[in-house]
């Protein structure tokens, strides 16, 4: 195959041409260069695509260049779909082939349309054989299943269970979920799409297809096959639809009437270089979508140093350190270590960094004899810092926890340690180091508690937030929390912010002030969800490789009245307060928990009396919840420790589901209200006793900023 003849920067290819060669199965094959950015499509614009495509919408053209022209911006394997891994950058200095300038999104979408299927694919198209349901907005309807989203895209809670529960599935994480096991649960008739253009292509007509269809031809699972054998079974499908769509891809997928445009950019001078190709990148990319400044400094980086992105990959494909940055923050971790004042990645600041810290960054990031780089290193030893060590009462924060932290304080942790690590490979950081390191990050998690009318999250945005202290870590021999926080308690306060980090005593007192009927108490921390994930750490980390979600305690159904069809207006009559007010109190943090996303799907409306509460709190739990083995939840006081509820307040929980969900008084509000406080104060008072925030209790000034 000749994707340009001989002398021509213009071509045309058809839709199997461009895809195989993208895909790597012809001899002129098609990657991407080193500053390419990541697949960044979701579902819904791959789906779109493809309808486009299916009705001979042109789609644009793609630029493409000669990797022996640009072979030292290096390149990297394809990625089909986000929920694949990061992958590499450079797979190999030699060869022919082209790189793609522009148009990767499309070419990825295009790919998955040809993609056969295997055990490990991350992304699966299907078409609906119904027709479209809404001729108006598509007239194919195509939905993606990918790892994140296996069932498809924009499906509630209840939606997702009844796929599961349609598989005999209940209780399965998506992330137990491979793709040949999962089905687009809005479509009609589903099928996937490579596979029924494999039929096609055998010269089957409509009919003879549906008939053919087998578990084994579709690379299905029987349970998925037999769904969709009883919906063809239900449905009158229309033949009219069907030949069309036959037709189509006939013309369209196999052959050779529709075409994609194709543009060669040439190296015409020397002027025409790696750095340059990448500019162009920037202004054509996404058809003048520009991407974040930190990305495009990843780019032009990437350019120039084409091995910094295996690096980045390393550290972001890592088993134990992976994803809790994202790779421009790591990018911007790194340079920090070499340069604390740098507080951002921004592309007009490229060439004098890159100059600068062009050798400090390449010693930083590159792997050693021992296979790990001195970043990797830092990087471990602060993820062992500030991670749960599984044992009851540490007081290591769970990777839920660490994935949301702000990068600036793994940044900040960082520096130090790389100031350190001497010292620290011979040593370990010590546990005075190691809790002032967590405290430093659940405070900037909450915020800082800092108020003011002036807007908290723009000043907390503020570049001396990160820089200064970075600098001021550098000569600390000690991690220096409590000096940093003094630092930010006088600059607070010289801008004419309040600092409101609160004791125990003063925090029950300020949760509880103005209580009572029509007088709702409306006091809220920033990120108070934090409190949460710190209260139930120790099964967080249990619960690792399960995907998670915030579970209401008190069900919302009970308070929003979504069962029946009775309008809610007749329920709620309380004196004196609103219906919204319900809501305000559902969202707290002291009725929220993280829990199994499996359990909240198939309970989540179950009363908490139901859940866990019993006379006897060593009874073991019931058997229907099938937690044993699986969560480590074996009794009711498991579950209420795993919950972060003090069995103390388990009455409370138990009476108040004990009542008709539908029965609300004033009294039982204000109860439920009591109660969540109570678990909040019980969090926020473990969180500041664990971590000794006490030692700074004079020097914060609780007092004086509160009265």
């Amino acid at each position: 195959m000749d994707i340009f003849e001989k002398d021509k920067s213009f071509g045309l290819i058809s839709l199997y041409g461009i895809a195989q060669a993208y895909l790597g199965n012809t001899d002129e094959k098609i990657s991407l260069p080193g500053f390419q950015r990541n697949a960044v499509w979701n579902e819904m614009r791959v789906e779109e695509l493809w309808d486009s495509i299916l009705c001979y919408f042109p789609i644009g053209s793609i630029l493409l260049a000669k990797y022996q022209d640009f072979a030292a911006s290096g390149r990297r394997d394809v990625q089909l779909s986000r929920s694949e891994s990061y992958p590499d950058t450079l797979i190999g200095e030699n060869g022919d082939g082209y790189i793609v300038v522009d148009g990767q999104q499309r070419l990825n979408a295009i790919s998955l349309g040809y993609l056969p299927f295997q055990d490990s694919a991350t992304a699966r198209l299907w078409i609906d054989l119904d027709g479209p349901k809404d001729p108006s907005k598509r007239q194919f309807d195509f939905y993606l299943c990918t790892r994140d989203n296996p069932f498809g895209r924009n499906l509630s809670k209840d939606e997702k269970r009844q796929a599961l529960t349609i598989l005999n599935k209940e209780g399965v994480d998506d992330s137990q979920l491979s793709l040949d096991a999962t089905f687009p649960y809005k479509a009609s008739i589903p099928v996937p799409f490579v596979e029924f253009c494999q039929f096609v292509m055998e010269g089957k007509n409509f009919e003879k297809i549906l008939e053919n269809l087998s578990a084994e031809s579709t690379n299905l699972s029987d349970a998925v096959f037999q769904h969709i054998q009883q919906k063809i079974t239900r449905k009158n499908i229309s033949n009219s639809f069907g030949n069309d769509l036959l037709n189509i891809i006939h013309e369209v997928v196999q052959g050779n009437d529709y075409s994609v445009p194709l543009i060669l950019i040439e190296k015409r001078g020397e002027w025409m270089t790696e750095e340059k190709l990448g500019k162009l990148f920037e202004r054509v990319n996404i058809n003048g979508e520009i991407p974040p400044q930190a990305e495009l400094f990843f780019s032009a980086l990437k350019l120039r140093m084409p091995e910094i992105n295996n690096y980045v990959a390393g550290v972001f494909n890592d088993p134990i350190i992976g994803r809790l940055l994202k790779p421009t923050d790591i990018v911007l971790s790194a340079l920090r270590m070499t340069d604390p004042k740098m507080d951002s990645l921004k592309l007009d600041q490229f060439d004098n960094i890159a100059k600068a810290q062009h050798s400090h960054l390449l010693a930083l990031m590159e792997r050693k004899n021992n296979g790990e780089s001195t970043f990797g290193q830092c990087m471990q030893w602060a993820y062992r810092a500030l991670h749960h060590n599984g044992l009851a009462g540490d007081i290591g924060l769970p990777r839920q926890y660490l994935t949301s932290l702000r990068p600036r304080v793994w940044q900040i942790i960082l520096i130090w340690i790389q100031k350190n690590l001497d010292r620290i490979k011979l040593d370990g950081i010590k546990p005075i180091d190691r809790l002032n390191m967590i405290r430093y990050a659940v405070l900037d998690s909450l915020n800082f508690y800092i108020q003011s009318q002036k807007g908290m999250s723009n000043y907390l945005n503020n570049p001396w937030f990160s820089r200064s202290i970075g600098e001021f870590v550098c000569n600390e021999s000690a991690f220096p929390g409590y000096k940093m926080y003094q630092f930010i308690q006088n600059k607070v306060i010289q801008d004419n912010f309040t600092m409101n980090f609160r004791n125990p005593a003063v925090f029950s007192e300020w949760l509880s002030s103005g209580d009572e009927p029509g007088n709702l108490n409306w006091n809220v921390m920033s990120n108070e969800h934090f409190l949460v994930m710190f209260a139930q750490r120790q099964h967080l980390v249990k619960w690792e490789k399960y995907k998670l979600d915030i579970d209401h305690i008190l069900p919302s159904a009970w308070m929003s009245f979504q069962a029946g069809p009775i309008p809610e207006s007749r329920f709620w009559k309380l004196k004196n307060i609103p219906s919204w007010w319900r809501r305000y109190i559902l969202n707290r943090s002291g009725n929220k928990r993280y829990w199994p996303d499996s359990l909240n799907r198939i309970y989540k409306d179950v009363a908490p009396k139901m859940k866990y509460i019993n006379l006897d709190l060593d009874n073991p739990v019931n058997d229907d919840f099938n937690l044993h083995n699986k969560y480590g939840l074996f009794t009711v006081r498991d579950v209420l420790e795993a919950s972060a509820i003090d069995e103390d307040l388990a009455e409370n929980w138990a009476a108040l589901s004990a009542i008709n969900p539908r029965e609300w008084t004033t009294q039982r509000f204000f109860d439920f209200n009591e109660t969540v406080n109570l678990r909040r104060y019980r969090m926020y008072k473990q969180l500041y006793e664990l971590l000794q925030f006490s030692e700074w209790e004079q020097s914060l000034d609780v007092h004086s900023q509160e009265n």
